[in-house]
């Protein structure tokens, strides 16, 4: 929960506002400021290139069947 101070006109035109649109206050309040907050969300590298991964190829054809992973021991099937 948080409590937020106004100035009275603040106050006023969120009355105003809120009736207008058939909220209470606090709900005019919340979707503000996730309306707020959405604007200056970062995103995330995933989304940034999501658009790119997949649509290229390497153009490698000498890609191997299998490889080791480096210092594991472990062996990896390409796909």
């Amino acid at each position: 929960m948080i409590s937020v101070r106004l100035p009275k006109e603040t106050e006023y035109h969120l009355d105003r506002v809120a009736s207008l649109l058939g909220h209470s206050r606090s709900e005019l309040v919340r979707i503000a400021i996730e309306k707020y907050l959405e604007k200056y969300q970062k995103p995330s590298a995933w989304e940034l290139g999501e658009s790119l991964f997949g649509r290229h190829g390497s153009g490698r054809t000498d890609k191997p069947e299998e490889f080791v992973v480096s210092g594991s021991g472990s062996s990896v099937r390409s796909k």
